[in-house]
């Protein structure tokens, strides 16, 4: 006889209608747009990009939450670059680990000899030269002096390249490629379009990279309760989506001169000391840890440009629902939430008693994040799948 549940075991929570139906929305996004559901995470609000550089750094710069939706602006404001730079000053390697790489002996030989060179070398420079005349004069310790030395000087290069963006005039947190190359590639890509059933959707998300979780999101408008009445009503209603958009590009987000790969995984393969200060905060665990600071990180935008989407309800929305949700209607409307104005505009349309349409579109140069693609630290480091 199979054995049955016992009642003290804890079950999932049974999910309001919103969350219901905003996964649903997220299997139907990732299936039709052949997205992957280890890594995508949906975008909310998506309205279009701030058009300069900035507006689109400030979308990598993010660290996303453990989440199947990123509401951003319920985040906490968490930035990949300020969490780097809190890392890497508490990385240090001090010289004396060189000497008990190569020895006593061999250090104060190497001290001498490199205190005769004029000019003395660059940081960069010191691993080589110091290889050249440990081949001669202390063949054994090669190899382990060269590999601590460029541990150095790629320590060293890596807090220079940082400091350009955190001392006197600092630069602004930089990505490689800016809004205009944006512009110039999403012109050139190609169109995708999604149609969606409430009622047909697949609502399981377990095997996502989220675990099924998917907190945060907004209501039927932007900055609305998904507990409210209207917006119960309307996800617990049959909700259909047909929706265009004129071109989709996937974005790779990658840092610029501020960050420096080996120095985080540096960071990430080594929780002792050295590499990490004794005092050190954030240490490991606060940086790296099941709560940590910088759990994951966002390796690629999913952008969209010139949406074009009709969404349907069969709820019921009396005269006060209908009045509440046109008056909100500017700030954006389920599941794009993109505000109305001068790249787009949404319309509401009721039927007698029964019934509601939707409409929303983004003039064709306004292009907006509809998502990313999220990898876990280890992942986004080249260390595992995770």
């Amino acid at each position: 006889m199979p054995a049955s549940k016992r009642p003290s075991e804890p079950r999932d929570p049974p999910r309001d209608p919103m969350t219901r139906l905003q996964d649903c929305w997220y299997t139907t996004v990732a299936s039709q747009m052949f997205l992957a559901r280890d890594t995508f995470q949906l975008s909310q609000p998506s309205p279009p990009i701030p058009a300069s550089d900035a507006g689109l750094w400030a979308y990598e710069n993010s660290i996303p939450p453990l989440s199947l939706t990123f509401n951003r602006k319920a985040s906490t404001g968490d930035m990949f670059f300020s969490e780097y730079a809190a890392i890497a000053s508490q990385i240090e390697l001090p010289l004396e680990a060189l000497g008990q790489a190569i020895g006593p002996d061999n250090y104060e030989a190497w001290q001498e000899y490199l205190r005769k060179q004029d000019p003395a070398p660059a940081p960069s420079e010191i691993p080589k030269l110091f290889n050249t005349w440990a081949c001669v004069y202390a063949p054994a310790v090669a190899a382990a002096g060269t590999a601590e030395l460029s541990r150095l000087a790629l320590l060293a290069g890596a807090k220079k390249a940082l400091d350009n963006y955190t001392a006197g005039e600092s630069r602004p947190a930089d990505f490689r490629g800016g809004y205009a190359d944006l512009l110039a590639m999403i012109e050139r890509a190609p169109g995708a379009a999604i149609s969606f059933d409430s009622r047909q959707a697949d609502d399981n998300v377990a095997d996502t990279w989220a675990g099924g979780l998917n907190t945060g999101c907004y209501g039927l408008w932007t900055g609305s309760s998904k507990e409210s009445q209207i917006t119960r009503e309307f996800a617990a209603s049959e909700v259909k989506i047909e929706a265009r958009f004129r071109s989709v590009m996937v974005w790779v987000s990658t840092p610029g001169d501020w960050y420096n790969s080996s120095l985080l995984n540096l960071a990430y393969s080594d929780a002792g000391s050295p590499p990490w200060r004794a005092d050190a905060w954030p240490d490991w665990q606060e940086a790296f840890g099941e709560r940590g600071r910088m759990p994951r990180l966002i390796g690629s935008l999913v952008i969209v440009d010139g949406i074009d989407a009709t969404i349907w309800s069969d709820g019921r929305y009396d005269e006060p629902d209908q009045k509440a949700i046109v008056e909100n209607s500017v700030a954006g409307l389920w599941p794009f939430h993109c505000p109305s104005g001068a790249a787009g505009r949404n319309e509401v349309r009721f039927d007698a008693g029964v019934g509601m349409m939707i409409r929303t579109v983004t003039e064709p140069g306004n292009p907006a994040v509809l998502g990313a693609n999220v990898l876990g630290i280890a992942r986004y480091l080249g260390h595992s799948q995770g």
